[in-house]
């Protein structure tokens, strides 16, 4: 029997409560640079051999490509949802129009 512990807050997830998946995939994204919208296979083979020379080796494939899954209780799947990309949320100064 597999046990089941929430990526986000570490509570462990009972077998009578829902488990939320979260797959997220990361990938570089190589920009058109001419103008052009039709897909050019040698010249985007071209431009992600020149972005393998900018990065560091170590890192070339977490650089290019990441693929991550998380387990999420049903609070923190809420919280998720509500803010994904975990943006801080702006409070607006209200000034006075002298």
């Amino acid at each position: 029997m597999k046990h089941f512990a929430c990526d986000r807050c570490r509570k462990q997830i009972q077998d009578d409560e829902l488990r939320y998946v979260v797959r997220i995939e990361i990938e570089a994204a190589l920009h058109d640079t001419d103008g052009h919208h039709e897909l050019d296979h040698l010249d985007q083979i071209h431009s992600a051999l020149e972005l393998a020379e900018s990065l560091e080796f170590d890192n070339l494939s977490d650089q290019i490509y990441q693929k991550k899954i998380y387990d999420l209780c049903p609070d923190c799947f809420r919280l998720y949802t509500r803010n994904p990309l975990a943006m801080e949320q702006c409070q607006t100064v209200g000034f006075s129009e002298n």
